[in-house]
Formats: structure tokens, C-alpha cells, sequence
């Protein structure tokens, strides 16, 4: 076991440190809104990050692998959040079309790494 330990600790932090989605939102927090919303939107991604490599290391991941049946539950669940998040925070959002256009540009960018990353994740699911 050792021995893999340290193949997978180095993997890890090189995957750690490739810029990505959460990258991207960070970078645009910290345009439009300065240091607090960059700290705020770190500590969340991290905080997922975290929860995620834990619940892997417990062997969720594993389950979710073999199991497509928890899968699809899961991915339900995603859904579900998702339409409750658009029934909840997105009316109290504002008028998009009132933001400055630096802000309405990186919305939109950020929007397709977002989309893009999970089209990615998608296509790359057995």
C-alpha cells in the first residue's frame, strides 16, 4: 500500500494544481468582486474538494463506479438541487442585463467552462 501512496499523493497535488472550473470562478469572483468573494468562492471550492477526496477514500467513489443505479440516484439528485437552487436563488439574482458588460462577459465565460467541464465529465462516464 505504501508504495502506491506516493504515486497517487504526487498525481493528486499535480491534479490539484492545474487550473480548472473552480479556478475560472475564483479568478471572476476576484474581478468583480474583489478579495472577500475570491475567499469566499476558494473556501467552498476546497471545502467540496475535501468532502469529495473524503468520501473517495471511504469508497464512494467505488460504489458509484460499480453501482449504476446509485449513480443515477445521485445524478437525480444533482438535478433536484439544481431545479431548487433555480427556484430559489436565481429569482432573487437580479436583472442580468443590468451589470456592467465586464460582468455579463465573465458570467458568460464562466458559464461555458462550467458547461463544458460537465459536458466533458459526461461524455467521459462508462
Amino acid at each position: 500500500m505504501h508504495s502506491q501512496l506516493l504515486p497517487f499523493v504526487g498525481a493528486a497535488i499535480l491534479i490539484a494544481l492545474t487550473p480548472g472550473a473552480d479556478t475560472a470562478l475564483v479568478v471572476r469572483n476576484a474581478l468583480i468582486g474583489g478579495a472577500p468573494p475570491a475567499r469566499r468562492t476558494a473556501l467552498g471550492t476546497t471545502t467540496g474538494l475535501l468532502v469529495w477526496g473524503a468520501a473517495s477514500a471511504c469508497g464512494v467513489a467505488a460504489v458509484l463506479n460499480a453501482s449504476a443505479e446509485v449513480f443515477t440516484a445521485v445524478k437525480l439528485a444533482g438535478a433536484l438541487y439544481l431545479l431548487w437552487l433555480d427556484a430559489t436563488v436565481v429569482p432573487r439574482a437580479g436583472d442580468v442585463l443590468r451589470r456592467p458588460p465586464v460582468r455579463r462577459a465573465l458570467d458568460r465565460a464562466t458559464g461555458v467552462v462550467l458547461i463544458g467541464l460537465g459536458v466533458r465529465l459526461a461524455l467521459t462516464r462508462r
